[in-house]
């Protein structure tokens, strides 16, 4: 049996840069194939590039969309996003995450406190 196709979208689709539409035509195109678009491997492909592409547009879109979708997000993917809204300079809503994330890891912990110190909030640790 096949995999779904969804399982290898997100990979040839993040060979390249992230944009709003490439987004919204990654969402057309799982909601439309046979896989659900709760894919811990798409929401979490999808936070790390836009992570790296300082995307917060795109990734403000795609945490939206998993809230809408009622995808329950692992501690990987939290991660993920809340990696995603440090790089974006948004420590609240990284921070929104984390109180949410039950139960938290190491990264989860090194993914706050590092953000919080590369943005000189030393204070924001305590």
């Amino acid at each position: 049996m096949a995999p779904a196709p969804l399982l290898f979208l997100p990979s040839r689709l993040f060979a390249t840069t992230v944009t709003t539409a490439k987004l919204s035509s990654l969402f057309s195109a799982a909601s439309s194939s046979a896989g659900p678009l709760s894919s811990r491997k798409t929401f979490s492909h999808i936070f790390q590039e836009c992570a790296s592409q300082r995307d917060l547009v795109a990734g403000m879109a795609a945490h939206a969309r998993m809230v809408t979708s009622g995808f329950n997000p692992t501690v990987f993917v939290a991660n993920c996003l809340m990696h995603m809204y440090v790089r974006c300079s948004l420590l609240d809503l990284a921070r929104k995450v984390f109180d949410h994330l039950t139960p938290r890891d190491t990264v989860s912990w090194n993914v706050m406190i590092a953000g919080i110190f590369a943005r000189g909030n030393t204070l924001g640790v305590y």
